[in-house]
């Protein structure tokens, strides 16, 4: 248990005793007790309790560090104490009340921002002194008053202020008792374990019958049946023996047999009933299976294969509707903090709850709401247009190296500030479009940038080399990998992330469309600039020409120079400069062309994306916006041959990174050098999209 969690359960102990009305003089001994912990997880739950001077009282509580360590720089605990709240412990002590309270209002500003159509919650006095006997009374009044009532009450009364405090410093305390985080949804599909379990104890019946085992698991499987049924009757002989040796009816446990079989198969130890039989019994039956399954570990490993494998494929099929409903809802949410001009730059599933509905089958049933808006900052319709410094951090699968540099040098090097912080959360919902699915992380490799990027930063003013270039560096590295991994694993999982489509609401396929077209006009702009500066084609006709020939014609044009062909005579030098021309314009063209066609696919009034084409998109929205063709070119010297996937087992919990300093970005100086060279070619009609307005 860390310091930190041990505070943590120290100030609910001290909240039961207040609870319990106990004065603080009293002489009462009182302690935490570990009752168990989840399997696979995190979760703890503990039991409090109280002796002395008449008391005699226990109960339990839960805790667990949120998934990835919810909240930026703060630490951030899952409590279940009467019901569920959110602990976060700022790493810096808050000693004063009023800078307490500032922080608490500046994440509440983002909160009212989008509180109109996305559900919200932020810090509040309210969701720990309900619970405290003295104040819960108060509770009758609507919740914006009651935080007001507490503020001048605690301000009036200092002393109050220490019931806010662990280990001396104030924290925060949000209140989730209606709901459960995403990221405990998305972990509980991918929890095979206890359908495995489930599945092996229903083969009762059909693990001895080879028709009813073909119907299910197919007949390629039939050897696994036959392996299990040799098995079986070998531990069953020798079982005979045991239960006779200690003079029992053996035809009495016939069934008990068959369960015991199964509860170990399953790769559980069995434990049986010591009341009704001899006590030792549970280890000799153990041991006796280990000595059976030991010469036979390699059919046992092909049998739970096998069943891996088909519950996986089951469980896929069993989640398809909640998997929709959760993208679509997810797509939602992207929409919204467009519309409000929010960037979270830590959206993940810890960060996520769901409102509404418990099966969550379909869309409409239910909605997403958000928590933790430590590292949030307002990127649309401030009124002077300057946009707030917000924190530099980043969760590494989720991130990008945008969120550990100023402003500034996003401004200097993407050009874009606004549409950058925006692409920061649609690169998080890239990571868990993937990981809803597959159950898997999708950028588990390129991670090691983000801290990677930390450093070169931090070594950059020693080196010589200003913030803007070591920022350009590391992006280079940061996107090399993440491209690469983005193909790889989306090759693997190809099949099942075919397999899942979702219909998008008008909403979702109107932030899509206008995010395309911006996508678009950025290539268009580039493409334009591309011909402006090169001095080989310079008349009028010419530009125009190269700006409205499709990428065919481009191409044709630049096999026609390669070849020589219907070309005038022309210095090698000046030659290779016009293929190297061309080959860039033709990559552009084919750019703009796919766009659109994906423009052109989301004006239908449905469409219908599959979640690997959906990715796809994502990627090559944000892909567009952060990356810059002039860092340097991709390559395939960071690929992901090594890397082995885990078919669904849980991540392990990720800390959310954060960084206090800053580097101030230097100015930097580049120029182009300009031939002369007049070549026209012919124009074919490019057909383009029309303009729409934003939404």
């Amino acid at each position: 248990m860390s310091e930190t969690e041990q505070g943590v359960l120290e100030f609910f102990l001290n909240l039961y005793k207040l609870q319990l009305n106990i004065p603080e003089d009293a002489h009462v001994e009182a302690g935490i007790e570990l009752q168990e912990t989840q399997s696979g997880s995190s979760d703890h739950t503990y039991k409090l309790w109280i002796k002395g001077r008449g008391y005699n009282k226990n109960r339990r509580m839960a805790i667990a560090p949120l998934g990835e360590d919810s909240g930026s720089k703060s630490k951030c605990y899952k409590v279940v104490y009467d019901d569920m709240m959110v602990v976060k412990i700022p790493p810096h002590y808050i000693k004063n009340f009023d800078e307490y309270i500032e922080s608490i209002n500046v994440e509440r500003r983002i909160v009212d921002r989008l509180s109109s159509h996305v559900e919200c919650i932020g810090p509040s006095i309210s969701a720990l002194f309900r619970k405290i006997p003295r104040f819960a009374t108060d509770s009758d009044l609507k919740p914006e008053q009651l935080e007001r009532h507490y503020i001048r009450t605690l301000k009036k009364s200092p002393w109050f202020q220490d019931y806010l405090k662990i280990g001396g410093r104030f924290v925060f305390f949000m209140d989730l008792s209606k709901y459960s985080f995403l990221g405990h949804v998305i972990e509980g599909m991918h929890d095979i374990g206890k359908k495995l379990n489930e599945e092996i104890f229903s083969q009762f019946d059909i693990l001895w019958n080879l028709l009813a085992f073909e119907s299910i698991y197919g007949s390629e499987n039939a050897p696994v049946f036959f392996a299990i049924n040799e098995i079986y009757n070998d531990y069953e002989e020798r079982a005979n023996g045991l239960l006779k040796k200690n003079g029992i009816n053996v035809a009495v446990y016939m069934y008990k047999k068959k369960e015991w079989f199964l509860l170990y198969l399953a790769g559980k130890e069995v434990q049986a009933d010591e009341k009704s039989l001899p006590q030792g019994f549970s280890g000799e039956l153990n041991n006796l299976f280990r000595s059976v399954f030991c010469g036979r570990l390699t059919d046992v490993d092909v049998y739970r294969s096998m069943m891996r494998s088909y519950v996986r494929q089951k469980s896929f099929k069993q989640n398809m509707s909640q998997f929709k409903g959760i993208i679509i809802n997810i797509l939602e949410l992207l929409y919204w903090l467009k519309k409000r001009g929010v960037a979270l730059r830590d959206l993940k599933p810890d960060n996520i709850f769901v409102v509404g509905g418990s099966f969550l089958q379909r869309a409409s049933d239910f909605s997403l709401g958000l928590i933790d808006f430590e590292t949030a900052v307002i990127w649309g319709g401030t009124e002077s247009g300057d946009i707030e410094q917000p924190l530099l951090a980043g969760t590494p699968s989720l991130a990008t190296p945008s969120h550990l540099v100023p402003n500034s040098v996003i401004q200097d090097t993407l050009g874009n500030l606004p549409r950058v912080l925006q692409y920061q959360d649609w690169y998080a919902v890239l990571g868990m479009i993937y990981n809803i699915v597959t159950g898997e992380r999708l950028f588990k490799k390129t991670r090691r940038w983000i801290s990677e990027t930390w450093r070169n930063m931090q070594r950059a003013p020693r080196l010589g080399m200003s913030a803007t270039d070591a920022f350009k560096n590391s992006s280079l590295l940061f996107w090399n990998s993440a491209a690469n991994e983005f193909r790889v694993r989306l090759e693997v999982k190809k099949e099942i992330l075919k397999a899942v489509e979702v219909i998008l609401p008008e909403n979702a396929r109107k932030l899509l469309e206008w995010e395309s077209f911006e996508s678009r006009t950025v290539i268009l702009k580039k493409m334009t600039a591309v011909i402006s500066a090169q001095r080989i084609f310079i008349s009028k006709k010419s530009h125009k020409d190269l700006s409205r020939s499709s990428h065919q014609t481009i191409r044709r044009c630049r096999k026609n120079w390669e070849s020589g062909v219907h070309v005038p005579e022309t210095p090698s030098e000046t030659r290779n400069q016009i293929i190297r021309f061309l080959n860039e314009l033709e990559a552009l063209k084919l750019e703009i062309e796919t766009w659109g066609s994906t423009i052109n696919s989301l004006r239908k009034e449905v469409t219908v994306i599959s979640v690997h084409d959906l990715l796809e998109l994502l990627f090559n929205i944000v892909f567009s916006a952060m990356y810059k063709a002039e860092w340097g070119p991709l390559s395939d010297a960071d690929a992901v041959a090594e890397v082995t996937f885990s078919d669904g087992s849980r991540n392990a919990p990720e800390e959310t990174l954060a960084y206090d300093q800053t580097i101030s970005p230097e100015e930097t100086v580049s120029y182009e050098q300009t031939i002369s060279y007049e070549e026209t070619i012919s124009y074919e009609e490019d057909v383009m999209p029309e303009d729409d307005e934003d939404i």
